[in-house]
């Protein structure tokens, strides 16, 4: 019990904390975040995110200006990669919740990589 207790205030605690460690503030407030992840949409949730919680730490409101994804893996090609992508996460369902599982996705997501970068230009209104 004394365990559920400490994990929930430390969730409280973590999830109040703001939230934008990639934001670069910028001058005459166009600010940037850049963040690499496994897909392009997960890039432009994260880097949205940040920027939001940026925004909001400063009692004002995000507007995206620009947002660019790259691809960068030299070991793979765009589509091979996605692909793989596809298969860990159709096995990762098929493996449900076992330890196994959890150890295959751990290595795919090591193997693979984040091989896409986002990077979003904004301004706080």
């Amino acid at each position: 019990m004394l365990n559920f207790i400490f994990l929930s205030l430390s969730l409280i605690i973590l999830s109040s904390c703001a939230h934008h460690k990639d934001v670069r503030p910028g001058a005459n407030n166009k600010h940037t975040v850049a963040v690499k992840a496994e897909s392009k949409e997960k890039g432009s949730r994260d880097a949205i995110a940040q920027a939001t919680n940026y925004c909001k730490s400063r009692d004002s409101h995000v507007g995206i200006i620009s947002e660019d994804h790259t691809y960068n893996n030299p070991n793979m090609d765009e589509q091979t990669y996605n692909n793989s992508q596809t298969i860990k996460d159709v096995a990762t369902i098929f493996a449900g919740g076992s330890a196994e599982g959890a150890k295959a996705k751990h290595a795919a997501d090591t193997a693979l990589g984040k091989a896409y970068q986002t990077k979003i230009t904004f301004e706080c209104n």
